[in-house]
């Protein structure tokens, strides 16, 4: 495996850095474009691994998918509602978001496909969006475990005018719900969707949001959800925000640090549900500031964090828990970070992983159901296994230039979701190096 060491740098920082496209918008955007009546044009599409993974599945399926790496385009011909090909085999690797998502769209055609993945994404669950679609009549086999990829799966498109009446249990992942939302939002039926568990999320806000652009309207109340009528998504133009899950790292920096970090694009109106880090950090005594175009800078003035026992609900942007661990690494007194729960079944057992990491740096952890409680204190380097998860690999990576001496192992697992992560790193380090 490879690894890199992170090499300890001085602050306060001055960062302007960037990062790949919305890796979530651009798979919501390339599910609807393929849905859609004609030509779509997805921009600021530099693609990581699991936004290739979708580009290529639906190129599986007979989709014409087009991407202009220079540019930074991704073109889809959409078939109105149809999948070209009626038999065909997927394979989604580790991209959790592209196998719920196409599971959906395949459920509610008139083929049979068969969804396969890595053993990582085999481990995960599936079983609630699994046994919804079994309601609707689709015929689904598991070829391994039962509720897990790889499935074989037949569709059953259906009928026109008869109402559609869903319910998800939606605890395992919110996908399920998304995912769902843009399969049934195409068809000239009525769809409720009536979801169990956690609901109040931001992507599927975000799924909302991007299904505006290509025309489809819709409504949640509650754990309610009401979609289609339509018949069709009209085709769009989208740009794809900057990824603020990526930029959270960049922008963790003058947290550790002192001084200020700015991401090229990320713009206060973001509707990306990670924007909540930034509302965090906030609490912890950043300011947050914006130029005349809406570009977010974040200062901070110090390389000390408030002191004192807190606690911190990360339900609704767990995709930053590692990030938010690593900073309560080094602030005095205990940080416990709560709803978390459903990240020991994400690329890794992230619960479990963020503990070892922190232990390995000289920090005392201790973890619950659905918990961390992280004693913060002075960390030191370590060798950092992420067990290929890249959120581990890029939080620890930052905690590393504070404390000098961090070896990351299998770094190349940062290419997931932030393919340049280490370049971003390497520019920093270059200009702000301890003498």
């Amino acid at each position: 495996m490879e690894s890199i060491k992170i090499e300890k740098i001085k602050g306060p920082v001055d960062i302007r850095g960037n990062v790949p496209g919305s890796k979530s918008i651009l798979a919501r955007a390339m599910v609807f474009a393929a849905l859609s009546d004609g030509k779509c044009v997805i921009q600021n599409a530099a693609l990581a691994e699991d936004s290739r993974v979708m580009m290529n599945a639906l190129r599986d399926l007979g989709f014409q998918v087009y991407y202009n790496a220079s540019l930074k385009v991704i073109r889809v011909y959409g078939k109105n509602g149809d999948i070209p090909r009626k038999e065909a085999t997927v394979y989604v690797g580790s991209a959790g978001t592209a196998a719920r998502f196409l599971t959906s769209m395949l459920a509610c055609s008139d083929g049979t496909y068969t969804v396969n993945a890595s053993p990582q994404l085999c481990a995960r669950p599936m079983a609630g969006l699994l046994s919804a679609l079994k309601t609707l009549g689709v015929k689904i086999k598991c070829l391994g475990k039962e509720g897990h990829l790889p499935i074989k799966i037949v569709g059953k498109k259906p009928r026109l005018g008869v109402p559609i009446n869903l319910n998800i249990d939606a605890s395992e992942s919110t996908q399920f719900v998304s995912g769902m939302l843009m399969a049934l939002g195409c068809l000239p039926n009525q769809s409720t969707i009536t979801a169990a568990g956690k609901t109040h999320n931001s992507y599927i806000d975000m799924t909302i949001s991007v299904a505006k652009l290509f025309g489809c309207t819709i409504i949640k109340d509650g754990n309610t959800f009401k979609v289609g009528g339509t018949g069709s998504y009209r085709c769009a133009d989208v740009e794809a925000e900057p990824d603020v899950s990526s930029a959270c790292y960049l922008y963790a920096i003058p947290m550790l640090l002192g001084g200020k970090a700015t991401v090229n694009g990320v713009m206060q109106s973001s509707i990306q549900g990670d924007m909540q880090f930034l509302k965090l950090m906030e609490t912890m005594g950043a300011r947050i500031e914006s130029d005349d175009k809406g570009e977010i800078s974040l200062l901070h003035d110090t390389d000390s964090l408030p002191e004192g026992d807190i606690t911190i609900d990360m339900a609704d942007f767990s995709d930053q828990v590692a990030t938010v661990a690593v900073l309560a690494s080094v602030r005095k007194g205990k940080t416990k970070i709560t709803n978390i729960g459903h990240i020991k079944k994400q690329e890794s057992n992230r619960v479990l992983n963020v503990c070892e990491n922190l232990e390995e740096c000289g920090i005392k952890c201790s973890r619950g159901k659905d918990f961390i409680v992280i004693e913060g204190g002075d960390p030191k380097g370590g060798t950092i296994d992420p067990h290929r998860d890249h959120r581990i690999a890029m939080a620890f990576s930052i905690l590393g230039l504070r404390t000098g001496k961090m070896t990351i192992k299998d770094c190349g697992c940062v290419d997931k979701s932030f393919v340049g992560f280490y370049d971003e790193l390497a520019q920093i380090s270059e200009s702000h190096t301890e003498s």
